[in-house]
C-alpha cells in the first residue's frame, strides 16, 4: 500500500476515534442531571446540557444563540454577586462556586448552585469555562425553614429563661415572705395555735408549746382539747362544727381552762378564727 494511502487510513481512523470520543462525552453531557455548559473566552456558550430546560424553562439552543440570557434571568437581587463572581472569582486558579437566584420563564423563583472552572486543553491553550448549575430551591427552602425554626426556638427559649427568672425572683420573695411571718408566728408574744377543722394541731408557735408543757414537735397532729379542761371541751367542738358549717365568721373569743402536759392548770383567753 502506498504510504500516502496508509496515512488517510490512519487519519480516518483518528478522526473517527475522535469522533467517537466526542460523542461519548457530548452523551454523558446531554443526560447529566444538573445543568452543564462550556463557556468560550469570547463569552458565548459552545455547549449547553439540555437540562437547562428543566431548571431554567429555556432550551440549550436559546442560550447558545443569545449569550445575555444567561444574565438576565439572574433575579435583579442576585446580579452584583454573580457580576462579581464573572469578572473576578472565576478568572483565579481552581473551583470557585456561589448560590443564587434565577427566574424561570414562567416567572418562579429558583435557587441555583454554581459552579466552574477555567477551561484549558492538554497543550495549556485556555478555552474558557465548564460551568454546572443544579436547582438547589428545596434545599435552600428547607435550610431558611431550619433557620427560622431555630431563630423562634432562640426567642422562645429567652422568653421561658426570663420567665424562669420572674418565677424565681416571686418564688424567692414568697419564700422571704414567708420566713418572715413565719418569725413573726414563731416569736409572738401570745400562744398562737393552727388546727384543722376537726381541732388536729398543725402548728404552733415557742409560747404555746411553753404553756402546754410539750416542745413544738410534739403538738403537731395533737387534738388540741386533750389540754382543755373536760368542762371546756364540749363548747370547743361546738364552736369547731360552727366554723366548719358556717364558714367564715368573726372570731369567736372566750375564757377557757387548759392543763397542761407540765404544770399547773391555768386559765386562758381563747380566740378562733377561720383561715383561708
Amino acid at each position: 500500500m502506498p504510504e500516502s494511502g496508509k496515512r488517510e487510513m490512519e487519519q480516518a481512523a483518528l478522526l473517527d476515534a475522535l469522533q467517537s470520543s466526542e460523542e461519548r462525552f457530548r452523551l454523558a453531557a446531554d443526560f447529566a442531571y444538573d445543568w452543564v455548559y462550556w463557556e468560550g473566552p469570547d463569552g458565548r456558550f459552545v455547549y449547553v446540557s439540555p437540562s437547562c430546560a428543566r431548571i431554567t424553562g429555556y432550551s440549550a439552543d436559546e442560550f447558545i444563540q443569545d449569550p445575555q440570557l444567561f444574565i438576565r434571568l439572574v433575579h435583579p437581587d442576585d446580579r452584583e454577586i454573580l457580576d462579581r463572581h464573572r469578572n473576578e472569582e472565576r478568572n483565579h486558579p481552581g473551583t470557585h462556586g456561589l448560590n443564587y437566584r434565577i427566574v424561570r420563564r414562567d416567572g418562579r423563583e429558583r435557587w441555583i448552585g454554581h459552579v466552574c472552572q477555567r477551561l484549558h486543553d492538554a497543550s495549556g491553550t485556555w478555552l474558557g469555562w465548564r460551568g454546572s448549575n443544579r436547582d438547589i430551591t428545596e434545599q435552600v427552602l428547607a435550610e431558611q425553614a431550619l433557620a427560622l425554626a431555630n431563630e423562634e426556638l432562640a426567642v422562645a427559649t429567652e422568653q421561658l429563661r426570663a420567665q424562669n427568672e420572674e418565677l424565681l425572683a416571686a418564688r424567692c420573695d414568697m419564700e422571704s415572705q414567708r420566713q418572715r411571718y413565719q418569725e413573726l408566728f414563731d416569736l409572738a408574744p401570745d400562744g398562737y395555735l393552727i388546727t384543722n377543722l376537726e381541732g388536729i394541731v398543725q402548728e404552733a408557735n415557742h409560747v404555746a408549746a411553753a404553756l402546754l408543757g410539750t416542745d413544738k414537735a410534739a403538738l403537731v397532729g395533737e387534738p388540741l382539747d386533750r389540754y382543755l379542761s373536760p368542762a371546756d371541751r364540749p363548747s370547743y367542738h361546738n364552736y369547731l362544727a360552727q366554723l366548719g358549717r358556717d364558714g367564715p365568721v368573726e372570731t369567736l373569743q372566750w375564757e377557757t381552762s387548759w392543763e397542761p402536759h407540765d404544770g399547773e392548770p391555768f386559765h386562758a383567753h381563747l380566740s378562733v378564727a377561720v383561715g383561708r
